[in-house]
């Protein structure tokens, strides 16, 4: 029978995997459009991504929700200490919070900002390498939720 704890082990592994595919989405498909577009129309859209973003509970809770559970996964896992099961639940936590949470703000919340402030000639002029560096860094995301995710799953058999 499981334990509620199971229960937490399990949905925050099941979420990163979740926010881990809205990731993978923006590396693979989003950016790629956007880098398709002119540099006025791609400043244009990724600004106004960047306003949606925040607004939206939903991709809120995706993103930061498992960051919140995978603190108290590393927490548990520190205090009720089994093994390899720990090791796994400790790592796969580590990976969400310092590659995701950690990278988005510290990385792509600074980029967006910089994006928004900046005049539009200069941005513009900037677009393609802003881009470039930013899914880069996306893909830092889409990996870290990943790896994040499936780890504590296997910590939570």
């Amino acid at each position: 029978m499981w334990r509620v704890w199971d229960v937490v082990e399990r949905l925050t592994g099941a979420w990163a995997l979740v926010s881990a595919g809205v990731f993978l989405s923006f590396s693979t498909f989003v950016m790629s459009g956007l880098g398709r577009l002119g540099a006025d129309e791609g400043v244009h859209a990724m600004r106004q991504v960047n306003i949606a973003a925040p607004r939206s509970p939903l991709f809120m809770a995706t993103l930061f929700g498992p960051g919140l559970l995978s603190l108290a996964v590393a927490v548990h896992a520190l205090l009720v200490w089994q093994g390899e099961r720990s090791v796994l639940e400790l790592v796969g936590a580590s990976a969400y919070v310092l590659g995701v949470v950690g990278v988005t703000v510290g990385y792509h919340v600074p980029r967006n900002v910089w994006l928004e402030a900046m005049d539009d000639e200069a941005a513009h002029q900037e677009w393609r390498a802003w881009a470039r560096r930013w899914t880069g860094a996306n893909h830092v995301r889409t990996a870290s939720a990943l790896i994040g995710g499936v780890l504590m799953l296997l910590g939570s058999r």
